[in-house]
C-alpha cells in the first residue's frame, strides 16, 4: 500500500487527474453492469427450470398414457375368453388350434396398440411358454415364476419389471394373470415392450437440444434415456420411495459434466422423471449476455473518460503498435494486461518455438539426407538441384568424380526372415556406421535404396577409370567386419569413377549389374570392373541358356540331348567357376527350374525321386559325381516315371507349349502365335490348353510372368524397371499394377518383406 501511495505521489497532476476522472466515471457503470449480469443469469436459470418442468410434465403425461394403455391392453387380453380357454385347455398338441387362436388374439391387440409389443403366455400346468419374442429376449417358466415371487403382486393385480439385460431380459415387462380371476396360478400373460420404442418418446422431447431426459426407478437406477449409455447408471440422490426422496440439488455432476437438474415424481408409477441441461451451454449464453452488457459498459465508459484517457493513450501508442504487429491473428490485446510484460512473454515464446523447430529439423535431417542421396542414385535430380541439396544438407560431396559402392546381403530371404521392421533398420544403420568408421574424415554419404542393400557415394580425385585399390581394401575390411559382428555375409560391388553428379546414377546401375556376377564368383566377395570382363558375362548367359535347354529335353524325354547339354554345362563351369558354392548354386537353380516345369503338368520332383533332391545334391563331393547322379539316376527316373503315366497326345502338346513359354516368355507371346508355331488351329489350341492346365492361356502366362518377377525380386537385385522390360511390359506402371492385382502388394514392398516359405 505504501508503495502504491509512493508511486501515486510521484505522478504528475495530469496523471492524477486522469486516474481520478476514470475511476469516478466508470465506477457506477461497472456496478450497474455487475447487477445486470447477475440478474440476467438468474433469470436464465429460472427459464431453464420452467422449461424443464414443462417438458417433464409432458413426459409424465405421455408415459402415464402409454403405461395405462398397456395395462388396459393386458386386462382385455387376460379376460379374453380365447386366452382363458387356451390356458385351461393347456398347450398340448391336441389343443394346438386353441393355442394358435390365443396367439392371433394377442397379435391383433398389438396391432391396435399405440406402441408395439411382443408377448409371452406362460402355461404353468404344462411348464410351457408361448412367445413371439426373439431367442435373446424369450422368457423361461422359471424366469416368469421367479419375477412373480420377487414382485409379490396383490391378488390378481398386474406388475411391471424394468429392463435388466444382466438377468436375461432387455424389454419392459408387464405381467397379468390369466384368467383374471386367478392369482398367477394357471397362466401368466407378459407384454414385452422394446426399450428402443420407449426411448423414442423420451428422445422426441429432447430433440434439437443437449439436455438429458432420464427416467429413474425407486432404486435410483436410470431405466430409460435417449442415450443408451445412461441406462443402468445409478443416481444415488434418487434412492428410496418417491414420498421420501432426499433433497435433490439444482446442480449435479455426471461423468465429469456439470448439469442443471430438475425432476418430477410420477403420479402413476414408481418413477422419477429427471431433466438435466449441461451448464456449459447455459454458461455460454450467460457469457454472451455478460459480454453484451460489458460492451455497453465499455461504450458508456468510453464517452465519460474519452478526454481523460486521450493523453495516456498517446503515450502508450508505441508499445501498442508493436504488440499489434507481433500478435498476428489475435483479435484484441487484453485490456488490463501489462503491455511490456506481454511483449516480453511473446518474445520468449517465439524464441522457445524457434528452438523446438530447430530441434525437430535436426532430428529429421538424417532421414532427409537419406532421401536426397537415394534420389541422386536413382537419377531423379538435375545437376543444379543436386548442388543445391548438397549445400543445404552439408553432404560433403565437393569433388568432381565419384564412385558408387553397393553393399548387398548374399542370402536375402534368410536376412528378411531374421530381421524385420526396426531390427532391419538397425542393421542398415550399423552397416552405415561401419562405413563411417572406416572412411575416417572423408565424407561418404549412404542410403538404403532397397532392403538388404546399402549404397555409398565416394568422391575421388583419381583420373584413372579403374577403382582405387585403397577403396577395394576398405570394402574387403568392411565385409570382414560385417561377417564378424553381424553374423551374415555380404557382397560389395564397386563401380568405375565418373565425372559429375548426374553420372552417379550410371555408376549405381553399374554396381547393381556387377552384383549379378555373384553367380560365377560366389558370395562374400568384393566385385569391381577389373574382375569382370565380357567373357564372364557371356559365360553367365551361356550357363543360363544351357540350364533351360537341359530342363526342356528332360521334360520331353530326350535324355540324349539333355546329357549332351549337361556335359557342355559342366565344361563351362569347370572353365570359369572355381567356387564350389557357386557350382552347387547353378545345379540347385537347374533342379528348381525342372521342379517348376514338372509341377505345371501335375508332377512333383521329390515324389518321383523319393528323396529331397536338394539335400542329395549337396552330398556329392565332386562335379563328376553330380554329373553321374543326374545322368544315371535323376534324368532316367523322371523319364521312366513320366512314361509309366498315360500321357495323352494333347498333354504332350501342352508340355511342349509350356516348355516353349518358359523359354520365350520375354517375347510378346500370344495364343495365335502358339497355334501357328505348333500347327494347331486357334480354337483347338485354346480348348486343349484349358483342359490340360485348368487355365486360359492369358491367365497362365500372367501367372508364369508374375512368378518370375517374384523370383527376381526376392533372389536378385535387378531393378524393377528392368524386370518390367524383361517381362514384355510397356512401362513400369503397367507392371506394378499387374503385380499388385496378382499378389496384393506392390513389387517394391514385396521385395522388402517377401513372404516366408
Amino acid at each position: 500500500m505504501q508503495s502504491i501511495l509512493s508511486i501515486y505521489s510521484k505522478m504528475s497532476f495530469k496523471h492524477k487527474l486522469t486516474i481520478f476522472s476514470v475511476i469516478l466515471s466508470i465506477s457506477p457503470v461497472i456496478i450497474i453492469g455487475l447487477l445486470s449480469s447477475h440478474l440476467m443469469a438468474r433469470s436464465m436459470q429460472e427459464e431453464v427450470n420452467s422449461n424443464h418442468i414443462l417438458a417433464l410434465n409432458q413426459l409424465q403425461y405421455q408415459m402415464n398414457s402409454l403405461i395405462n394403455s398397456l395395462n388396459m391392453t393386458s386386462i382385455r387380453l387376460a379376460s379374453n375368453p380365447t386366452l382363458e380357454k387356451s390356458i385351461r385347455a393347456g398347450s398340448s398338441q391336441e389343443n394346438l388350434n386353441v393355442t394358435l387362436e390365443a396367439s392371433t388374439v394377442i397379435k391383433k391387440e398389438s396391432s391396435f396398440s399405440p406402441i408395439k409389443f411382443n408377448f409371452s403366455l406362460t402355461y404353468l400346468k404344462d411348464n410351457y411358454v408361448l412367445s413371439n419374442t426373439t431367442d435373446a429376449n424369450k422368457l423361461t417358466v422359471f424366469q416368469v415364476t421367479e419375477m412373480v415371487k420377487l414382485n409379490k403382486p396383490l391378488f390378481n393385480s398386474s406388475f411391471m419389471v424394468m429392463p435388466d439385460p444382466s438377468r436375461g431380459h432387455a424389454d419392459l415387462l408387464i405381467f397379468r394373470p390369466v384368467p383374471m380371476t386367478t392369482q398367477y396360478t394357471d397362466g401368466i400373460l407378459t407384454l414385452h415392450v422394446n426399450v428402443n420404442d420407449l426411448i423414442k418418446y423420451v428422445g422426441k422431447l429432447s430433440e434439437g437440444t443437449t439436455s438429458k431426459i432420464l427416467i429413474v426407478d425407486s432404486s435410483g437406477k436410470v431405466v430409460l434415456s435417449k442415450d443408451k449409455n445412461d441406462i443402468g447408471t445409478k443416481l444415488n440422490m434418487f434412492t428410496g420411495r418417491q414420498d421420501k426422496l432426499k433433497a435433490v440439488p439444482d446442480m449435479y455432476t455426471l461423468d465429469g459434466v456439470e448439469y442443471s437438474l430438475s425432476y418430477l415424481n410420477s403420479t402413476f408409477v414408481d418413477w422419477t422423471y429427471v431433466m438435466m441441461t449441461p451448464m456449459e451451454g447455459l454458461t455460454e449464453r450467460s457469457e454472451s449476455i455478460r459480454n453484451i452488457t460489458w460492451m455497453l459498459v465499455a461504450i458508456i465508459s468510453t464517452v465519460w473518460v474519452l478526454f481523460s484517457i486521450l493523453g495516456s493513450n498517446r503515450l502508450y501508442d508505441p508499445i501498442k503498435r508493436l504488440l499489434q504487429k507481433s500478435l498476428t491473428g489475435v483479435n484484441q490485446i487484453p485490456a488490463h494486461s501489462d503491455g511490456l510484460k506481454l511483449l516480453d512473454a511473446l518474445i520468449g515464446n517465439m524464441t522457445s518455438t524457434n528452438r523446438k523447430l530447430m530441434d525437430e529439423l535436426n532430428e529429421q535431417s538424417p532421414y532427409l539426407q537419406q532421401s536426397i542421396i537415394q534420389q541422386i542414385l536413382l537419377g531423379e535430380m538435375s545437376e543444379t538441384r543436386i548442388k543445391e541439396q548438397i549445400e543445404r544438407f552439408q553432404l560433403g560431396l565437393k569433388g568432381t568424380r565419384f564412385y558408387v559402392v553397393v553393399v548387398s546381403v548374399d542370402n536375402y530371404p534368410d536376412f528378411a526372415r531374421k530381421y524385420k521392421g526396426n531390427d532391419r533398420m538397425l542393421i542398415h544403420y550399423a552397416i552405415s556406421k561401419m562405413i563411417e568408421e572406416l572412411s575416417g574424415d572423408v565424407p561418404m554419404p549412404t542410403a538404403v535404396p532397397q532392403p538388404g542393400q546399402v549404397a555409398v557415394i565416394i568422391q575421388t580425385d583419381i583420373k584413372d577409370d579403374a577403382p582405387d585399390n585403397s577403396i577395394l581394401q576398405m570394402m574387403d575390411e568392411l565385409r570382414l567386419h560385417i561377417y564378424n559382428y553381424l553374423q551374415f555375409s555380404v557382397s560389395i560391388a564397386v563401380s568405375s569413377p565418373r565425372n559429375g553428379y548426374t553420372n552417379i546414377h550410371a555408376s549405381y546401375q553399374e554396381a547393381i549389374d556387377l552384383l549379378r556376377c555373384r553367380l560365377t564368383l560366389g558370395s562374400n566377395v568384393t566385385i569391381s570392373v577389373n574382375q569382370i570382363n565380357s567373357k564372364d558375362k557371356q559365360t553367365t548367359q551361356t550357363i543360363m541358356e544351357l540350364q533351360k535347354a537341359i530342363v526342356g529335353h528332360v521334360i520331353n524325354g530326350n535324355l540324349e540331348e539333355a546329357n549332351l547339354q549337361l556335359v557342355q554345362l559342366i565344361a563351362s563351369l569347370q572353365g570359369t567357376i572355381g567356387s564350389s558354392e557357386a557350382i552347387f548354386s547353378v545345379f540347385s537353380y537347374m533342379l528348381g527350374e525342372l521342379e517348376y516345369m514338372l509341377s505345371r503338368v501335375g508332377y512333383q520332383l521329390n515324389e518321383m525321386m523319393s528323396m529331397d533332391v536338394y539335400k542329395e545334391l549337396y552330398t556329392k563331393p565332386t562335379i563328376q559325381d553330380i554329373k553321374d547322379w543326374l545322368m544315371e539316376y535323376v534324368f532316367p527316373e523322371i523319364k521312366d516315371h513320366m512314361s509309366r503315366l498315360t500321357v495323352t497326345k494333347q498333354m504332350k502338346i501342352i508340355q511342349r507349349v509350356l516348355q516353349y513359354i518358359s523359354e520365350n516368355y520375354r517375347s510378346d507371346l500370344s495364343l495365335q502365335g502358339l497355334a501357328d508355331e505348333f500347327q494347331i488351329s486357334l480354337s483347338h489350341m485354346s480348348r486343349v490348353f484349358k483342359e490340360e492346365t485348368n487355365q486360359t492361356f492369358s491367365d497362365y502366362l500372367l501367372e508364369f510372368r508374375m512368378n518370375k518377377a517374384k523370383e527376381w525380386l526376392v533372389h536378385t537385385t535387378m531393378p524393377i524397371k528392368e524386370i518390367a522390360r524383361e517381362l514384355s511390359y510397356a512401362n513400369v506402371t503397367n507392371f506394378t499394377r499387374a503385380f499388385k492385382q496378382f499378389f496384393g502388394t506392390p513389387p517394391g514392398k514385396y521385395r522388402e518383406t517377401p513372404p516366408l516359405k
